[in-house]
């Protein structure tokens, strides 16, 4: 926590003030002050028919697992008809990436700045409107 205050504030100030300071930054950035992220297990999978592999998500907590696109329009004008987009496994694939398959690999990856319209309590696959991703 020191070190996040002092990345922000760049000097030592009082508890309260500190409290204080961190809590205006975070309302004026439209944070809360208690973030709970969203947590994605991943595993490696491999594809048949195709060579190599990639990362897959086989848990997911706190983040929409599939958007469904079915009923909107493409950018010609027709209809999606079976069109869901698996976010939590697109996210695991990326992560994968970063966190390495060999003796570099590292256990945990961070992604930052997902719409919050991705972000629910829930675990089981729900969808999310386009709309709710551009707010």
């Amino acid at each position: 926590m020191q070190e996040l205050l002092r990345r922000f504030f760049g000097k030592q100030v009082n508890r309260s003030t500190k409290k204080r300071q961190m809590s205006r930054k975070l309302q004026l950035e439209g944070l809360e002050e208690r973030v709970v992220p969203a947590l994605i297990i991943t595993d490696t999978f491999g594809r048949p028919w195709r060579s190599g592999v990639c990362g897959t998500a086989i848990g997911a907590s706190g983040i929409t697992t599939l958007l469904d696109r079915r009923g909107e329009r493409d950018r010609f004008g027709r209809e999606l008809k079976v069109t869901q987009v698996a976010i939590a496994d697109a996210l695991a694939a990326a992560a994968a990436l970063v966190m390495g398959e060999g003796a570099e690999g590292r256990p945990v990856a961070l992604a930052r700045g997902l719409p919050a319209g991705l972000r629910h309590a829930s675990a089981r696959a729900r969808s999310a409107s386009v709309q709710g991703l551009r707010s």
